[in-house]
């Protein structure tokens, strides 16, 4: 995975398996969830955090270099 985007969907692919096992944990804790508004917001910034880098970051690996 020499290129660019390989590497970029090699981290974002294994990472995000490790930031859904996180999810899961959490969704099981009752911290996250869509019956709560306290669990929605939990959930959106979590997901909202990660989209918001992985733009960034492809902003700046694809676009910008």
């Amino acid at each position: 995975m020499d290129s660019p985007l390989g590497m970029y969907l090699t981290f974002y692919g294994i990472m995000g398996c490790i930031f859904i096992i996180g999810l899961i944990y959490c969704a099981k804790q009752g911290d996250l969830g869509p019956r709560t508004r306290h669990g929605r917001r939990n959930l959106f910034l979590l997901v909202g955090g990660l989209a918001f880098y992985m733009l960034l970051h492809g902003l700046f690996q694809f676009v910008l270099s």
